[in-house]
Formats: structure tokens, sequence, C-alpha cells
């Protein structure tokens, strides 16, 4: 039997994608925002958890990495009120995605809802 073959049938398979209710899995994304300064963007880390889809936690940096301060063409305070502006925009959509977006992977309940169990009763009370 070949090398390959035998190390792909002694791996476990994880279904880290697969949860059966609310904080069993998280999982993150990174992408950047452009600030309100013209070539200056912040990473936002945003963290959900798999079964309700509900966004649980964020942070933003300055670069990927988030242990370097990024270097630009701009005062200390226009990058202050460019971090404050991304950061109000972040807050506003994650309250929006969590509290009114009906998902449709979650059969158009909120991630919020999902998460705190309510789903069950809105999904029976549905005409």
């Amino acid at each position: 039997m070949p090398k390959n073959r035998l190390a792909e049938e002694d791996r476990q398979t994880v279904a880290a994608d697969v949860a059966e209710v609310p904080n069993q899995v998280w999982s993150w994304d990174i992408t950047y925002l452009s600030s309100t300064v013209k070539g200056q963007y912040y990473y936002l880390y945003l963290v959900r958890d798999i079964y309700s889809g509900k966004g649980v936690a964020w942070e933003m940096h300055e670069c990927e990495s988030g242990e370097h301060t990024a270097k630009g063409p701009y005062s200390e305070s226009s990058a202050l009120l460019a971090l404050q502006y991304c950061t109000l925009i972040v807050v506003s959509r994650l309250r929006w995605y969590n509290h009114e977006h009906l998902h449709n992977g979650i059969r158009y309940v909120t991630p919020a809802d999902r998460h705190a169990g309510k789903d069950a009763d809105l999904l029976l009370n549905r005409d």
C-alpha cells in the first residue's frame, strides 16, 4: 500500500464545522475595512458561533498579525478618528446581523434567537 494512502486511512475526520448547540464550535475570519483615511485599512477579526451564526467576538487591528503598528502618511488624530469610525461601523453591522438579519442558513431566524434557543418556538409559531 502506498505510504500516502496509509496516512490518509489513519487520519481521524473531525467535523469542526458542525455544532449541535451554541458555543460548541466557533470559527473565525479576517477581513479588511477601509477607513476614512485614504490608503489606511484595519483588519477585522470576527469570531462566529457555528451553530447559530452569531458573531460572538471581534477585534480590529492595524495590521493582519495584530502585533505591529501600521505606518502611513496620516496624522495621529486622523488615524484615531478613522479607527473610531470603523469601530462604529463594525458594532452597528454586528448588532444588525445578530439581532435583525433573518439568516437563510438557519431557517430565517436571527442568529441571536437561534443562539438563545428561541428558534424552535419561533418556527412553530410561523404561519
